[in-house]
């Protein structure tokens, strides 16, 4: 009673099998393009958060009635830009930058090398 089902079984499995080796490549390239998404979809988030952050210092500024609110909040960060230079802004964006696209790299050489 065993022999048969383990032969359909057997059958079944010599008919995935070819479809399995086909589909790998496309696993591989699925994996690194969740990872893509995943680093765009961060992009997004933070350009999110700092379009709100300009959107509520715009209406701080214009509203009159908010005078004590933009000098306690927007004048002290205004005066904080000014005072740093391009050469400063620079080197925190590389020292951000820099780390963030090697771990991606990382991650993808992972990716390509176990998947």
């Amino acid at each position: 009673m065993g022999v048969p089902y383990s032969r359909e079984i057997d059958a079944a499995f010599l008919q995935v099998t070819p479809l399995v080796q086909q589909i790998a490549p496309l696993i591989t390239t699925a994996k690194v393009v969740v990872v893509v998404i995943a680093l765009v979809q961060v992009f997004v988030v933070g350009l999110l958060c700092a379009i709100l952050g300009v959107l509520v210092a715009g209406v701080v500024c214009v509203n009159p009635d908010l005078e004590r609110e933009r000098r306690k909040l927007v004048t002290p960060a205004v005066k904080w830009l000014v005072r740093r230079t391009r050469w400063d802004l620079l080197r925190g964006l590389l020292f951000i930058t820099i780390p963030v696209i090697f771990a991606v790299f990382l991650a993808v050489l992972g990716f390509s090398m176990w998947g």
